[in-house]
């Protein structure tokens, strides 16, 4: 048991500091395939519309439940 080494945690400090830090950032930032002005407004235009279709549904059904359980509490 004498023999066996810690194991080191390997990468969690980039090279360089802060400064490593930030230009392995600005690296990966810059592999990014940012989405057309078109393409982002479409889907942010899905995302509001599907997000409201949502609430109504719940709201809906919220209400169907509690005028049920009030119906069947109250009589």
């Amino acid at each position: 048991m004498d023999n066996v080494k810690k194991s080191e945690s390997v990468g969690t400090k980039a090279k360089g500091g802060l400064t490593g830090i930030w230009k392995n950032l600005k690296a990966e930032f810059k592999k990014i395939i940012w989405p057309s002005k078109e393409t982002f407004t479409k889907q942010m235009i899905a995302v509001i519309v599907s997000s409201l279709v949502i609430g109504l549904m719940v709201a809906l059904f919220d209400l169907v439940i509690v005028k049920l359980l009030l119906e069947l509490v109250i009589g």
